[in-house]
C-alpha cells in the first residue's frame, strides 16, 4: 500500500491516541507494557505493539510500532536507554524534511529515519506529534 503523507499523519494520530488511552508517557510505562498489542478501536485492522528488540552494540531498545494490514509497519519508534538515543522510522511516498532515507519498501514507499540524541519519552513523543501536523509534509 502506498502511504501518502495524509495517511501517515492519520496513522500517527492513531498511535498517539493509543499512548493517551493506555497512559504511556515514560520508559517505565513502556517497560510495564512490554510484549503487549493494543488494537486501534475504529474498525481498522491496525494495532500498536511494544517490544524489546536487539539494537546496536549488543544493547536492547524499546520498540513501539504501528502496523496496519496492507501497509506493514509505517511507524516505528526505538528508544535505546543504554546508548542514549531514540530513532523514529517512518514510511511514506514522499521524503520528509529532516529525515534520512535508507530504503524503499515493496510498494515504493520511502523508508526514512531521524535519530534524536535523547531517550526522554515526552521529547520523542513531541517529535512524533510534529509529523502529524507539519504543514511542510503535505
Amino acid at each position: 500500500m502506498e502511504i501518502t503523507l495524509p495517511k501517515l499523519r492519520e496513522n500517527i494520530r492513531n498511535l498517539v491516541s493509543i499512548l493517551d488511552r493506555e497512559r504511556i508517557s515514560s520508559l517505565k510505562d513502556l517497560t510495564e507494557r512490554l510484549d503487549r498489542i493494543f488494537p486501534i478501536e475504529d474498525g481498522k485492522e491496525a494495532c500498536v505493539g511494544i517490544e524489546l528488540r536487539p539494537s546496536n552494540g549488543g544493547t536492547m531498545a524499546y520498540t513501539l510500532f504501528y502496523t496496519e494490514r496492507g501497509a506493514g509497519i509505517p511507524i516505528e519508534l526505538r528508544v535505546n536507554p543504554n546508548l542514549g538515543y531514540s530513532t523514529l522510522i517512518v514510511k511514506s511516498e514522499k521524503p520528509i524534511p529532516g529525515y534520512e532515507l535508507f530504503g524503499r519498501d515493496m510498494y515504493g514507499n520511502l523508508q526514512q529515519q531521524r535519530r534524536l540524541q535523547t531517550t526522554d519519552f515526552p521529547t520523542v513523543r513531541k517529535e512524533l506529534e510534529s509529523l502529524a501536523v507539519s504543514p511542510e509534509n503535505n
